[in-house]
């Protein structure tokens, strides 16, 4: 059993090799598509990534000893304060207005907590059968409690960024240590696009709380430090409710599934642990439709029939477009429409297999793309009145200072993965599963930059754990490991 499990071990460090060296590629890809090159000079176009990674590895070299040398829990309170004040100068700076899909959710919290019929309000169940209910249940939950007001909402919003900034810190540290959590934290607490979306009804707030709880709570199984059937129960509760909010709470939960499959037990255990992450998963998504049926008197389901007929229309670039709602939309009940929509995305993948070909690939660019979304939505419908800086100006700047961090954080990326595949440790087989197996679903279905906004924390994982091994005084070197070839 020793010699078995050591060779199940020796899996694991194989498949995270494959799966740094393809994330590595990706990175590049993400660098070179998301760098505006028709708008900058030839010589930017070595210069700049050149010149930004050396910016970012003098930082890291001059601050490392900075950052982990001060006590946890000041670190943590420190944080902590400049993330909430940060985002709270932001809500009042920048007073946005509810937009597009923040309407619906708006609306959707405040007809749950009045008790009306959703399908009557909307004359039609297309709404409620389109949109993900986890988010508008919790912000009816606030509006009982605090009244229904827009502040109340962002205030939400902000207290979901609190406490997903300590469970970034807590899901690094079960991971890699110390040093790769404050890593880890300090990039989700300077990243542009979680600061500016602050002020955005977004879903993805929860989201991403749900998905960092499920990991936090699965990672001690994942690296071979613990194993406890309530823990994997409890963490599939975590990714069931995260689905129910976001649809990357389905491609988390997969990709916990398919790591533990290698995890360094034996096979019945594998077996039992992905059975016990299933049966919490199960149990979260009966919870919630039968939350949804006794509210509404219909059962939610998913989406993925529209998103395919959007994600392989070439025409429209496999985004959100009107004619494809339309089309689904114009049958009398969501299951014709569901099936004429599947029925549709079938016959154009046959129709044209080359073009839908070209739009995957494309689409890898449309979701990693940059992240514009947040200031987009940010500013899109504002309080004029109260808004005092040119809207104009004020957004370039923004998407300067952005767009730089997130090509930083890439260049970083690709550093990790070398790391990775140098000296795999079969950690981070899960996060690594799942960004990849988004970037792959997403090639196919509908997508946009914005629905890579609750795996960035993941991102900033990897990319801290390289850092952390890398540089951090905190982090012990990986002992080595003998791989015992099979009997």
């Amino acid at each position: 059993m020793k010699i078995f499990r050591t060779q199940n071990f020796s899996m694991q460090l194989l498949v995270e090799r494959f799966l740094g060296l393809f994330y590595g590629v990706l990175a590049v890809y993400i660098i070179f598509s998301t760098i505006p090159w028709n708008q900058v000079r030839f010589i930017t176009w070595l210069v700049y990534p050149l010149a930004l990674g050396l910016a970012v590895l003098i930082f890291i070299t001059a601050g490392r000893k900075f950052v982990e040398r001060i006590p946890t829990i000041w670190f943590l309170l420190a944080a902590i304060v400049l993330f909430t004040f940060s985002r709270l100068a932001w809500l009042y700076l920048v007073p946005t207005l509810p937009t597009s899909d923040f309407v619906v959710y708006n609306n959707l919290a405040q007809i749950i907590l009045n008790g009306s019929s959703l399908v009557a309000q909307y004359t039609t169940e297309w709404p409620l059968r389109l949109y993900s209910l986890g988010y508008p249940m919790v912000l009816a939950g606030a509006y009982a409690i605090f009244g229904v007001q827009l502040r109340v909402a962002k205030l939400l919003s902000l207290f979901l960024g609190v406490l997903s900034l300590l469970l970034m810190y807590t899901t690094t540290r079960r991971f890699s240590g110390e040093g790769a959590a404050r890593w880890a934290v300090l990039l989700f607490l300077f990243w542009p696009a979680q600061l500016a979306f602050t002020s955005v009804l977004a879903s993805e707030h929860l989201a991403t709380l749900l998905t960092l709880a499920g990991m936090t709570i699965i990672a001690p199984i994942l690296t071979g430090k613990d194993f406890s059937w309530p823990r994997l129960v409890i963490a599939g509760l975590c990714f069931g409710f995260g689905f129910a909010t976001r649809n990357t709470g389905l491609l988390v939960f997969l990709a916990s599934m398919l790591a533990l499959l290698f995890i360094p037990k034996s096979m019945l255990l594998r077996g039992g642990a992905a059975a016990a992450l299933m049966v919490g998963y199960w149990g979260a998504s009966s919870l919630y439709r039968q939350a949804v049926y006794l509210r509404t008197q219909v059962f939610p389901v998913t989406s993925s029939a529209f998103s395919l007929l959007v994600g392989v229309n070439v025409d429209a670039g496999g985004v959100w477009n009107w004619d494809d709602y339309r089309y689904m939309t114009s049958f009398s009940t969501y299951e014709e429409g569901a099936a004429a929509a599947r029925a549709e995305g079938i016959r154009r993948i046959q129709a044209d297999p080359y073009g839908v070909g070209l739009l995957t690939l494309k689409k890898v660019g449309s979701l990693w793309g940059g992240e514009g979304f947040s200031i987009y939505w940010s500013t899109l419908n504002l309080v004029l009145d109260r808004f005092r800086w040119d809207l104009a100006t004020f957004t370039r700047n923004f998407m300067i200072v952005s767009q730089t961090f997130y090509i930083a954080i890439w260049i970083l990326t690709v550093a990790a993965s070398f790391h990775i595949i140098r000296k795999p440790t079969g950690d981070l087989n899960m996060p690594l599963m799942a960004l990849l197996g988004s970037t792959l679903l997403h090639a196919l279905l509908e997508v946009q930059d914005r629905y890579h906004y609750v795996l960035m924390p993941l991102v900033f994982l990897v990319v801290s754990v390289g850092i952390a091994q890398r540089w951090s005084f905190l982090s012990k070197p990986q002992p080595a490991v003998e791989e015992i070839p099979p009997a």
